[in-house]
């Protein structure tokens, strides 16, 4: 039984907890969608060491090891973390990104985890034109300071900016350390990709239902 406080009351559920291919956890999450105003999203990736090779991992050669890249849209009001795309560790942030972040974006949408008018917070590696349209074609608002490898007239997207918003981007890297606390999701092990994700969103799970005991 799940005790939530809305609007000053209990509310109690008996939602059954499950997980979609993305980590959402229907039910759970359609019960803290009532938090969800004037929201702020941050989209972010993190790189994980693959001690084992596998599925989605190539050489960084940031890190000068291998490791896959998991990029996530995190929401600090309800703890939600949506995994985006997981790609391996050669690719930058941007690669091939507008379509799974397309889909994540209606997803959420769906569950009625995102409204039209929020703003999404990404640091200017995001700073792409395909990336950027297609936040605002899902009707969010996007937060990116201008990278300057984009500074030729057809790579130009105008759209305003919030320093003040901008400048808590970091904010989901306290998700990150969250993760990173796990042992299986800091340092990859698993060799399928499917096997990894999964360690991801048990602990999403976790921490949501963490933050939903608390209120």
């Amino acid at each position: 039984m799940l005790k939530i406080k809305k609007n000053n009351k209990i509310a109690k559920s008996n939602s059954e907890i499950t997980l979609n291919e993305h980590g959402l956890e229907k039910g759970v999450l359609e019960e803290i969608a009532y938090k969800h105003a004037e929201q702020i999203l941050f989209l972010d990736g993190t790189l994980t060491i693959a001690k084992m090779g596998g599925e989605k991992v190539a050489y960084s050669g940031r890190r000068k090891i291998k490791s896959t890249n998991v990029l996530f849209l995190c929401d600090k009001k309800s703890g939600l973390r949506h995994i985006v795309k997981c790609t391996g560790g050669n690719n930058n942030d941007v690669f091939e990104l507008s379509e799974p972040l397309d889909n994540s974006i209606k997803e959420l949408k769906k569950f009625g985890l995102i409204k039209d008018g929020a703003t999404l917070n990404a640091d200017k590696g995001f700073d792409d034109q395909k990336v950027i349209e297609t936040i605002k074609n899902n009707g969010l608002v996007p937060n990116l300071h201008k990278n300057r490898r984009n500074t030729k007239p057809e790579n130009y997207v105008d759209y305003d900016v919030n320093d003040d918003v901008y400048n808590v981007r970091c904010m989901n890297e306290i998700d990150f350390g969250y993760i990173d606390y796990f042992r299986g999701c800091a340092v990859r092990y698993e060799r399928k990709e499917q096997h990894f994700l999964f360690n991801i969103k048990i602990v999403n799970l976790l921490h949501i239902l963490t933050k939903i005991s608390k209120k």
